[in-house]
């Protein structure tokens, strides 16, 4: 007989399981910093390496949802999972931050926040969409 909890599990289990056949296409709409920066971070590991992370999520999540005690394989995977999480530059900075860096005086806008951080974040210049066409 399976409990509620393993119940709970295997839900979360196939919902992420189908987000993640679906090339994650809902959290990619999500426009959370932390939602952007778990994707990058997700992307980095082997698809073996990926299950495993799907568990755990899972298993993690479950927990914290019933408010059951978390297993000690779980919890020690999910305090080493965002130690090498990447860090700094605009894309994981939110956009309120963002905003009001770009109107500081104190530290020189958004281009002397990002000087300051040691950020190679710098803005590209967009491609240029009107080359090879007339002006007419």
């Amino acid at each position: 007989m399976t409990t509620a909890h393993e119940k709970l599990v295997r839900c979360l289990r196939n919902e992420f399981d189908e987000e993640y056949r679906g090339g994650f296409a809902r959290l990619k709409r999500v426009p959370d910093t932390q939602v952007v920066c778990f994707l990058d971070h997700f992307a980095r590991f082997t698809p073996s390496e990926q299950s495993e992370r799907i568990a755990a999520t899972a298993a993690r999540s479950a927990c914290r949802f019933s408010g059951e005690q978390m297993p000690p394989s779980v919890r020690s995977f999910s305090e080493t999972v965002g130690k090498d999480k990447p860090k700094g530059g605009v894309r994981y900075t939110g956009v309120t931050l963002l905003a009001g860096l770009a109107k500081s005086k104190t530290v020189g806008g958004l281009l002397g926040w990002l000087q300051s951080t040691g950020s190679q974040a710098l803005p590209r210049n967009p491609p240029n969409i009107w080359r090879g066409m007339s002006k007419n």
